[in-house]
């Protein structure tokens, strides 16, 4: 029998490269034919903290001009991560978004960055109703991109994430 460990088209290669808190997740909904889309100019779990802190910190003029990169730049990782992070720390509740520009925030978050290795942590400090709009996003994602174990692993641990009440309410009962 071939050496799994060094047939570069093996799943072995591929495993090696998923960071360990989601390598479970990825092991789970590997198939034949699945492929694993991660972007080089994500940035790092220590630079998006980093985001997420300076969100805390910004005023309400920054978070328009946020706004307005975003609408020229929607791809713009790091001002989307400074904004979900401003809208966090003024939610209360543990930091957890409910609705309004927070959601919208997270919901952007996973359209155009549903690779991002932190996608489904951050998105998952939410609550309905924005809840509701985020696992519909993340159900849509990984529904378009089923091959792609990075977005479908994602979507899974947001969707293991959230509050067992929630996973209940919302996803069980077909709300999503």
């Amino acid at each position: 029998m071939p050496d799994a460990t060094n047939d570069p088209t093996s799943g072995w290669k591929l495993l090696q490269s998923v960071p360990a808190s989601r390598l479970l997740l990825v092991f789970m909904v590997m198939m034949p034919g699945m492929e694993c889309h991660v972007l080089a100019e994500d940035p790092t779990v220590e630079q998006a903290y980093k985001y997420l802190q300076e969100g805390g910190r910004i005023n309400a003029d920054q978070v328009q001009e946020m706004e307005a990169r975003l609408e020229a730049d929607a791809r713009n990782l790091p001002d989307r991560l400074r904004l979900v992070g401003y809208f966090q720390s003024k939610a209360g509740l543990g930091n957890m978004i409910s609705d309004g520009p927070g959601a919208k925030a997270l919901v952007g978050l996973i359209e155009r960055h549903p690779t991002f290795e932190l996608a489904a942590d951050v998105t998952s400090r939410v609550l309905p109703p924005a809840f509701d709009e985020a696992a519909r996003q993340w159900l849509a994602v990984a529904a378009a991109n089923p091959k792609d174990a990075a977005i479908v692993g994602n979507a899974g641990v947001f969707l293991t994430n959230v509050v067992p009440h929630f996973q209940t309410k919302h996803v069980g009962e077909g709300k999503v």
